[in-house]
């Protein structure tokens, strides 16, 4: 841990680097009839800002959501993803955690739900923002909320890469709830 910080003992913190450019393009996700994207209030930089780039046909609206930062409505106690930068992270996994595990909880029960982190993998191990955080704490918590509480995770600082993946996969839960194609027994 000591190469985090520098001779006079202080914290590096969080040093944001630029995702690479990306030189391949994908095609918008297709959004379906009835597909409303829902994102808390309380989320304080959303995703979907640039209006030039999001999908046709595709309506967002703010409102609370009591689990997650994005859903879709009418399916909000099923799916759901909660989006963290580094030092949200770190108060999740640090001293928030009974928030955190009670939240976790209430996603552990849902028909999808997944956790991004906007940073870099191995900066949330090696620069926190906290010297109580140590790389363990990181590695253990992040494999807890994958396997305890079967919570899909994407840690990567690609804003458009993440604007993607939460699309994606909340259309293609919608499209399961939707049809009520779903298949509860996976998560027993």
């Amino acid at each position: 841990m000591d190469s985090i910080f520098k001779k006079d003992k202080k914290l590096l913190g969080a040093q944001r680097r630029k995702p690479p450019k990306r030189k391949d393009k994908f095609i918008p996700t297709k959004i379906l009839d009835g597909f409303i994207l829902k994102v808390d209030t309380r989320e304080q930089y959303p995703l979907f800002g640039d209006l030039r780039k999001l999908p046709k046909g595709l309506v967002i609206v703010r409102d609370e959501l009591i689990t997650g930062d994005y859903s879709v409505v009418g399916y909000e106690d099923e799916v759901c993803i909660e989006r963290k930068m580094q030092g949200d992270f770190e108060t999740f996994i640090g001293a928030g955690s009974k928030l955190t595990v009670e939240k976790l909880e209430r996603m552990s029960k849902m028909f999808w739900s997944g956790l991004v982190i906007e940073e870099y993998e191995e900066d949330l191990y090696e620069l926190p923002i906290s010297e109580y955080i140590t790389r363990e704490m990181v590695r253990n918590r992040l494999a807890s909320i994958r396997v305890h509480y079967g919570v899909h995770v994407l840690i990567t600082p690609d804003r458009t890469y993440i604007e993607r993946f939460v699309l994606d996969h909340l259309m293609r839960a919608y499209k399961y709830l939707s049809e009520g194609d779903r298949d509860d027994s996976r998560k027993q």
